[in-house]
């Protein structure tokens, strides 16, 4: 564990880079080393954040986030469709994981609006951006 973890003092970061991809990547989360590899990190830092593979393309993400305490979509604006984006959160809840947020990456930078109102029986929050020159 000590061996694999590389440290960003100046910020106090210490990751794990990808390294080889090995030709079992599922099998390998679904071994129990890597519930106990978790528990340690778990003992050693406050937060762990762990970035899987997109969850349409492989299991990973569900093997990973049942795991998890808290699981977030990221999401790159303007990319997905929601007929992905909601076949995603299919995925999760059929492997028993709520989806506890989602984060945008990758947003134009434009002009701002915010606004809230009542959609379909429930209130959202809405952002829309303007393209600026």
């Amino acid at each position: 564990m000590q061996d694999a973890t590389r440290k960003i003092p100046l910020v106090n970061i210490d990751f794990i880079s990808t390294g080889t991809i090995p030709p079992n990547p599922s099998e390998l989360l679904l071994h129990e080393r890597f519930g106990q590899l978790l528990e340690g990190f778990t003992q050693q830092y406050d937060l762990i954040i762990i970035d899987s593979p997109p969850i349409l393309a492989v299991t990973d993400a569900a093997i990973i986030a049942r795991m998890a305490g808290a699981t977030f979509m990221v999401i790159k604006a303007g990319l997905h469709t929601k007929r992905e984006l909601e076949q995603s959160i299919r995925k999760f809840s059929q492997s028993g994981v709520t989806i506890k947020g989602i984060v945008f990456n990758d947003m134009p930078q434009s002009s701002s609006r915010y606004g809230y109102g009542y959609h379909y029986g429930r209130y959202v929050y809405q952002y829309s951006y303007q393209k600026t020159k």
